[in-house]
């Protein structure tokens, strides 16, 4: 089955984190899913919010970041995806992750900053509802916030 048609699939099911009986599955087939570009434009923002909730920092070690998912997202302006990517990027990556997961974070903080203030608000709700928050997020929350605020990026 193609990938365009799974996601076709996975609409239709509508399936919520309450349905979810091993998050740890539906976590990685929506990773995987979001691997191909047709998973990353096709797959709704309801399946990027499941993936989300349904991440936790425990889950991370051998799952990785995929800059091309966030790159796809940006070409494609979709911040509302881009801002559950985000999300579940900052779940599931505990701290130490690496200078420049960090850096391309806050850049990509900024961006959607930039075109969606209230991002901001929301994104620290869901990060702050888990609990081991890498102190990081906060760091380059803040920092990001008052790039936009001042207009320095």
């Amino acid at each position: 089955m193609g990938v365009e048609k799974f996601v076709e699939l996975l609409d239709r099911l509508h399936v919520t984190v309450k349905d979810v009986d091993n998050r740890l599955i539906w976590v990685r087939l929506l990773l995987d899913t979001l691997q191909f570009s047709e998973g990353t434009r096709h797959l709704s923002r309801w399946y990027l919010e499941l993936l989300m909730e349904s991440s936790y920092p425990q889950w991370g070690g051998d799952l990785f970041y995929n800059p091309q998912i966030t790159i796809s997202l940006v070409e494609a302006q979709e911040w509302d995806k881009l801002e559950c990517w985000i999300g579940t990027v900052w779940i599931m990556w505990p701290p130490g992750t690496g200078q420049t997961l960090e850096e391309d974070l806050e850049r990509l903080m900024v961006l959607l900053f930039r075109q969606r203030p209230g991002a901001a608000r929301k994104l620290t709700q869901w990060v702050e509802s888990v609990e081991e928050v890498p102190e990081s997020f906060g760091r380059i929350s803040q920092k990001a916030q008052e790039a936009v605020q001042w207009g320095l990026w």
